[in-house]
């Protein structure tokens, strides 16, 4: 959901790229007792030097496709031999927070990630609707227009949502469907994000450093590390947006009080999940305070044939907070799949 990497891996890796790490905890204690706009650029440039770092890393080529829409950012390792992921980030974060997970699976695949549109660099607009209909259809155009041959799509949160409605209209670009704690499932048995929504609470939207603090230790069991002052950047990105994301969630969940009003059928995905004939991997972080286990068991249950796998002391981001084991099982998975391509795991 948030943009941040793996910072033992990435730090590993920026010492190669020769970013002195020691001036940046000078920086840290240069820092500290100066103004919280300060902290915010300083923040700002070193997270967007630890981005620029992890491309260079792996690889990665920074595109743009028009859409009939708007543009949209991604970008891709641009290996065409090599069996393709394309991963869809969640609610309120970008093709950035793919990064540490990408650190494991780029040496074996070509690996793709999108801004969706309404997020990251990608258009938000105002006057268009961002529902689930909407990214079923800007989905369809960016996999024809980028032309990419059938990937294997992999989802967290709403881009779990997402890569499952990928599935459902264009079967013929999708071999295979990961979810990681994804949304558009439920389980009437359990409470989620939906209901705290429903009530009246949108945690995306934060106005103090404290408020933030709360979201962050309620999306992430396992405490990301950042750069200097790596936090308070990312608050700040979140407060500039607090009204955009507070349209973005009316605009779907505007005037429903039960997650049980038939009208919020199109919002989840459990009545279709039967129509998806993708080999199908779920995977899902026991401590989830956003959607519980349930869910993705509920998924697992509705999807025949899927594999199930839960990952213990892990919260809503696995590909951020356990990215060594999310890789592991998605290599395995891939590999094992009838057809598939060898891979060079």
């Amino acid at each position: 959901m948030l943009k941040f990497f793996e910072g033992n891996t990435l730090i590993q890796k920026a010492r190669a790229l020769d970013i002195d790490w020691s001036d940046l905890s000078k920086l840290r204690s240069s820092l500290q007792d100066s103004t919280f706009e300060a902290k915010v650029r300083a923040g700002e440039s070193l997270y967007h030097a630890c981005i620029k770092a992890a491309r260079r890393v792996i690889g990665a080529e920074l595109r743009e496709v028009e859409l009939s829409d708007g543009i949209v950012h991604y970008w891709t390792t641009n290996k065409p031999n090599r069996e393709t992921i394309l991963f869809l980030h969640g609610f309120a974060d970008s093709k950035d927070s793919v990064y540490s997970l990408a650190m494991h699976l780029f040496n074996d695949f070509n690996v793709m990630a999108i801004d969706l549109p309404g997020f990251g660099q990608s258009f938000a607009n105002p006057e268009l609707a961002y529902d689930t209909h909407s990214y079923g259809r800007w989905l369809d155009e960016f996999v024809t227009k980028t032309g990419m041959g059938p990937v294997h799509v992999m989802g967290n949160s709403l881009g779990g949502a997402m890569a499952l409605k990928l599935a459902l209209v264009r079967p013929d670009v999708v071999k295979s469907v990961t979810l990681l704690n994804a949304a558009g499932l439920i389980d009437p048995d359990h409470e989620s994000l939906y209901d705290e929504i429903m009530r009246g609470r949108n945690i995306f939207q934060v106005k103090t450093l404290e408020e933030f603090e709360a979201f962050w230790a309620k999306v992430f069991h396992r405490q990301p590390l950042l750069p200097p002052f790596g936090k308070e950047f990312i608050f700040h990105r979140f407060r500039q947006n607090h009204d955009w994301y507070g349209e973005l969630v009316q605009r779907n969940f505007g005037g429903f009080t039960d997650r049980t009003d038939p009208n919020l059928s199109d919002l989840f995905m459990n009545k279709n999940l039967d129509r998806i004939d993708k080999p199908a991997l779920i995977i899902w972080g026991e401590r989830d305070q956003l959607f519980p286990v349930a869910y993705g068991a509920k998924g697992h249950t509705l999807m025949k044939g899927s594999r199930f796998v839960v990952l213990k002391d892990v919260g809503h981001a696995p590909q951020m907070e356990a990215p060594r084991v999310v890789a592991r099982h998605v290599k395995r998975f891939i590999r094992e799949l009838p057809q598939a391509e060898p891979s060079n795991s």
